[in-house]
């Protein structure tokens, strides 16, 4: 049987993102908030270097954040299971693009989603559509 998942399957309050090593820290984001719903499409896009690998893996479970709390599907991530947390999440991370691969994957998503508005919403350097 198929669980129905919230309308918001992903949150996060107050999270802090970074490093630790010893007594060292390195924070590259804090105060982020987010909520993501059940169906939508988000594209992560920025400079090299401003942590958007480190959030995704700090959103699912592979990095502990600093700070903050995660949710899915309204529940604390480090009180789910690490079993069921298979269950809810999966990340595939890549290093590059090669030009023009962002345009493709947008459209093999979305295929009702013209160029104009995947380029413009790209330059912008947010793409999020339900």
């Amino acid at each position: 049987m198929m669980e129905t998942l919230p309308a918001t399957v992903l949150s996060a309050t107050a999270l802090a993102i970074g490093y630790q090593h010893g007594d060292s820290t390195r924070c590259i984001a804090s105060g982020l908030d987010l909520a993501l719903q059940a169906g939508e499409f988000v594209c992560l896009l920025g400079p090299n270097g401003t942590g958007k690998s480190t959030l995704i893996r700090s959103l699912s479970g592979m990095q502990a954040p600093l700070s903050g709390v995660i949710r899915i599907a309204g529940c604390e991530f480090h009180r789910i299971p690490p079993r069921q947390r298979a269950r809810l999440v999966s990340v595939v991370l890549t290093e590059t693009l090669p030009p023009g691969m962002m345009d493709e994957n947008v459209q093999f998503v979305k295929p009702d989603l013209g160029d104009e508005f995947i380029r413009a919403d790209l330059l912008t350097g947010l793409f999020r559509q339900r």
